[in-house]
């Protein structure tokens, strides 16, 4: 939704989102990606991000005294689809 992918002209971009699987250590949850979608040189640019709780997928907090990691992780997603 809200991309155009056969009217999109070279060097052009949009927004869109993609909807799919997460899989962590077994534990599989939807996720929602918010995308950018370009144009160039006769592929597509996809990139986007979304952010996750590492408790949705069961993972502990391995967190230490001297390191403490966030509970939640974000993700990038970036890859060129040829045309």
């Amino acid at each position: 939704p809200g991309c155009d992918i056969a009217s999109l002209s070279e060097g052009a971009e949009c927004q869109s989102a993609l909807s799919g699987k997460l899989t962590i250590r077994g534990n599989e949850r939807p996720a929602r990606l918010e995308v950018r979608i370009a144009r160039r040189s006769g592929s597509l640019d996809v990139s986007g991000s979304t952010t996750v709780n590492w408790a949705d997928f069961n993972v502990e907090d391995p967190s230490i005294l001297v390191a403490r990691l966030d509970r939640a992780v974000q993700i990038h997603v970036h890859t060129v689809l040829p045309e």
